[in-house]
């Protein structure tokens, strides 16, 4: 059973000065698709990954592998969130650990989603001493001289339970032992093998893969602000202006984002885009229908009507899975911008606050909308404001709205990917 809990203790004992240690790591889909999923493995079990840290105060940068629960305590310190039990919440209520810990953990996620390049600049300096190396180049060459003529089969043989492998980090010393795992982990996601901790032995554990973990728990940032819905009925004090969107950390997110994307329809999806204005270099993020961006891309690259050049559009879309476009047409960044504000999220949250996950998906399922929620709007401009702001709430939660197209209110259900696969069948079915 992993259990989530955060421990950082005698941080200035921990780490010591050492040589920057340069690495060559897969540049495959593959390899950075499992990073991403390592990322948000903060559990007991938690998965290793590569780092790049910037510290601000010295002007210094170096490289590292550590386990996502020491990449999200070290941001918990830069953000100053890491001792929040007993502080108050919202609606006054005082933080119990269990909240401190999911908020702690969510607001270092949030952090994190931005860069999933997973290059942090960072000012606390217990935040960088904890993402210190604690392995030297001379360590590296060792284990790398050990385990550098084994073939991936042969590494995952001597690394499994009772392997003798785990004699390379087995140590009396809990500095050393630390320092020697490190060091394995390293080497190897040097040769794609993607470690994580066993919570059980205290071993490092070669499957399942960070990806594999995270399939029974990929919605789990979701079910966590969820869970604080549940007891704040409140999530405002969460939210920046900007979407974030939570669950982009689950492959999930990403395979539902891509299936999304590719519905141009009277019934489109919604997704979110984060777009950079190429003559001022502003950047912000926008949750949309699927349909205002084929629109936009209509616009900057003068392909309207989108009807006669949809393929031209969703081929290109397709070559930006991670949702992110540059626009230098004004009229185009005018048509992608949200058309909500802050006030119109709070409204959507407070509207979903303290309701279940039957709840939501009762409320917005296909045959019982929630009309009443942008209906509340005086405008069509307001409606459909408030519409996307409820959307943007939705993707916070783990769901994947759309837009119906006889009745235009949200649905939850079917998802994207799994509507398009019913469709395939169905067009099969009619061959």
């Amino acid at each position: 059973m992993r259990m989530k809990f955060l421990v950082v203790a005698g941080l200035s004992l921990w780490f010591a000065s050492v040589l920057p240690v340069t690495a060559t790591f897969p540049d495959t889909a593959e390899f950075h698709r499992q990073q991403r999923c390592a990322a948000r493995n903060v559990s007991t079990s938690s998965s290793y990954l590569v780092v790049h840290v910037q510290d601000i105060v010295k002007g210094t940068e170096f490289e590292t592998v550590v386990t996502a629960r020491d990449l999200v305590d070290a941001i918990a310190l830069e953000l100053d969130v890491w001792d929040l039990a007993g502080q108050q919440g919202p609606d006054g209520h005082t933080l119990n650990e269990t909240e401190a810990m999911l908020i702690r953990e969510l607001k270092s996620l949030r952090f994190l989603s931005a860069r999933l390049d997973f290059k942090v600049a960072l000012s606390s300096q217990d935040a960088v001493s904890l993402l210190k190396q604690r392995y030297t180049q001379e360590d590296l060459r060792e284990i790398r001289g050990q385990l550098g003529k084994k073939n991936e089969r042969e590494i995952y043989e001597v690394f499994k339970s009772g392997g003798i492998f785990h004699r390379l980090y087995q140590h009396s010393n809990p500095i050393v032992r630390l320092s020697a795992k490190g060091t394995v982990a390293h080497i190897l996601l040097e040769r794609g093998i993607h470690p994580s901790e066993d919570d059980l032995s205290a071993n490092l554990a070669l499957s399942p893969t960070p990806c594999e973990m995270g399939e029974s728990d990929e919605a789990a940032a979701g079910l966590g602000i969820v869970e604080l819905s549940r007891r704040f009925h409140d999530l405002s004090f969460l939210a920046s202006e900007e979407p974030c969107c939570w669950m982009s950390w689950a492959e999930k997110f990403w395979r539902e984002q891509r299936c999304a994307a590719r519905n141009y329809s009277s019934a489109p999806d919604y997704v979110v885009v984060h777009v950079t204005d190429q003559r001022s270099g502003d950047e912000f993020s926008s949750v949309v229908e699927t349909n205002t961006l084929y629109e936009t891309i209509g616009i900057e690259n003068e392909m309207l009507p989108v009807e006669t050049h949809r393929e031209s559009i969703a081929r290109l879309i397709s070559t930006h899975s991670d949702m992110r476009f540059e626009f230098g047409k004004d009229s185009a960044i005018a048509r992608i911008r949200p058309r909500y504000t802050a006030n119109h999220l709070a409204i959507a949250r407070s509207i979903l606050k303290g309701k279940t996950v039957k709840e939501i998906e009762d409320d917005f399922s296909q045959d019982r909308k929630l009309e009443k929620i942008a209906s509340r709007s005086e405008s069509d401009q307001e409606r459909t404001a408030q519409q996307d702001a409820i959307a943007y709430v939705l993707l916070e939660l783990g769901y994947y709205p759309g837009r119906g197209d006889i009745v235009p209110t949200l649905h939850v259900n079917p998802t994207p990917c799994s509507r398009e696969r019913a469709d395939d069948r169905l067009m099969r079915s009619l061959r």
